[in-house]
Order: structure tokens, then sequence, then C-alpha cells
């Protein structure tokens, strides 16, 4: 965009803006590329315990058992395991994989 249009958009739409200076607009930047980078892990996670889920719930379907074993042996057994070897913060994350049966339809 050409310099005096930008400035005239700045003065006319973002007048409480129109007096910072640069190193503001670069704080602002380096805090958006900040949030982007957390709200991406964020969803990475999320993601990554769904398609869990989704791997628990085929290997249940597979052996023809109820899918309330998910919640109450599986979910159980799982966060004991990653308790005892890897520590609690470790479980909260097991902590976020969805197994209940009301999730898991036929």
């Amino acid at each position: 965009m050409v310099l005096s249009k930008l400035k005239r958009h700045l003065y006319s739409s973002h007048p409480s803006c129109a007096n910072k200076d640069k190193q503001y607009f670069k704080r602002c930047l380096e805090q958006n590329k900040k949030q982007k980078k957390f709200m991406k892990s964020a969803v990475t996670v999320s993601e990554k315990a769904l398609e869990a889920s989704y791997h628990v719930a085929k290997l249940i379907a597979r052996q023809k058992k109820p899918h309330t074993v998910g919640e109450t042996l599986i979910k159980a057994a799982c966060m004991e395991i990653v308790r005892l070897m890897l520590g609690p913060k470790e479980v909260k994350e097991v902590n976020k994989v969805s197994l209940s049966a009301d999730t898991v339809k036929r």
C-alpha cells in the first residue's frame, strides 16, 4: 500500500493509534505471532487427543466389546500407567482423550 494512503487510513480509521511509535506496532506484531503459535499448539494437542480417541474406539469395536469399557477400564488404566511412568503432568494430557460411550456410537 502507498505510504500516503496508509497514513490516511491510520488517521481516519484508527485515530487512537495514530500517535503510537513504531515500537508499539512491532510489539503488537510479536504478540500476535506468539498467540498464533500458542493457538496452533493447543489445536494440535486436541487433534491428537481426538485421533487417539478414535483409535481406541476402533480397537474396542474390533473386539466387539461395549464402548463403556473405554471410560471405565481403558482410560483409568492408561491414566494410572502414565502417572506411574511419566508423572502427574502427563496424566492431564491423557485425561483430554474422550473415551465416553456417549461420544462414540456404532
